[in-house]
């Protein structure tokens, strides 16, 4: 019998989120999001002169470069939760804290690791599923679309457990 191939299965979000503590300072998706789509959120020339730093239980910190520019920014307060929450989803921002300080540029992306692109399958797994499959589907067409998606999951298997 061939080796059989077991691969958790997780939550997209849980993934994401592990991802994200391990190379970011943000603990969520939801922050993150904040963080690196503030300058579609608040503009170009307001996003050079604030920075979002926190969001903890509702509460947005955002340090603004100067007086005058949290002065604007108080104004703007309403409105900016509700894109915000419209982006990130509803409930998320409560409250915007406003702090003078000095704003750094945004973070930079970590690099993804680069994955091989090509990975030999074992021609013995690749008969298995090709025989199991034809003697299971009949459909032509599903027969190959299910084939192909076999084949690419045992290519995924694979290539992260090298």
């Amino acid at each position: 019998m061939a080796a059989r191939f077991k691969a958790k299965v997780e939550r997209a979000g849980a993934v994401l989120e592990r991802w994200l503590r391990n190379h970011g300072r943000d603990r969520d998706v939801r922050s993150y999001t904040i963080r690196h789509r503030w300058a579609d959120l608040v503009g170009p020339k307001l996003s050079e002169r604030t920075q979002p730093t926190s969001l903890r239980d509702g509460l947005l910190t955002v340090v603004v470069a100067s007086a005058a520019w949290l002065n604007e920014l108080s104004f703007m307060r309403g409105a900016l939760v509700g894109r915000i929450n419209e982006l990130v989803g509803q409930g998320t921002v409560a409250a915007i804290r406003l702090v003078a300080g000095q704003v750094r540029p945004p973070p930079a992306a970590p690099p993804l690791e680069e994955q091989p692109a090509y990975v030999e399958l074992p021609p013995h797994e690749v008969e298995h599923i090709e025989r199991e499959v034809a003697e299971q589907v009949e459909d032509p067409e599903l027969r190959e679309a299910i084939l192909k998606a076999r084949l690419a999951q045992l290519g995924r298997v694979l290539r992260y457990t090298d």
